[in-house]
């Protein structure tokens, strides 16, 4: 399939687009329906999440993966520890760096984990397992767009033509 062109002009592509950028908004709802639940800002359940998927790190790895400074993350950490949701303990590797631990799903002391899983519930075995298998190469179709964008020149005094009204 060739990526020249218009890529609109691809059978499902404009409907995939939409579909994954609806997935996207529901995600951060839910953020958002999490952070009112520990009565958290939003920033905070983004650096539980990015703990919960790429584990243990380094206050500086951490500011690094939210794009915040290593000060907001100490702020970040005083707020959370308290409330059990994460813990830096010492690298047993590098005695001058503390590690931030984030609590497991495992260890669910408030339920949320079982209240985000269980409407998954009403999708059949075999379609969580082709879940499984599409939800990853979206991620990475995700990320190249990221890329893509991110390699586009800055816009300055962009000027946006309106979207023509649908035909019909």
């Amino acid at each position: 399939m060739s990526t020249d062109g218009d890529p609109f002009a691809q059978p499902g592509i404009r409907e995939v687009v939409h579909e994954t950028r609806d997935l996207g908004d529901a995600n951060s709802r839910l953020r958002v329906a999490v952070a009112r639940h520990f009565g958290l800002p939003v920033a905070d359940v983004m650096a539980l999440t990015h703990l919960q998927v790429h584990g243990a790190m380094s206050q500086r790895q951490l500011a690094e993966g939210l794009g915040i400074s290593t000060s907001a993350v100490t702020v970040m950490l005083d707020r959370l520890e308290p409330l059990g949701l994460m813990t830096r303990v010492p690298d047993p590797h590098d005695r001058r760096r503390t590690l931030v631990h984030v609590y497991s799903a495992a260890a669910d002391p408030l339920g949320v984990y079982g209240a985000i899983a269980r409407p998954f519930l009403r999708l059949s075995e075999e379609d969580r397992r082709h879940a499984i298998r599409l939800l990853p190469q979206l991620r990475e179709i995700l990320e190249e767009s990221v890329a893509a964008v991110e390699a586009l020149p800055p816009v300055t005094g962009a000027r946006v033509p309106p979207t023509p009204a649908p035909e019909g």
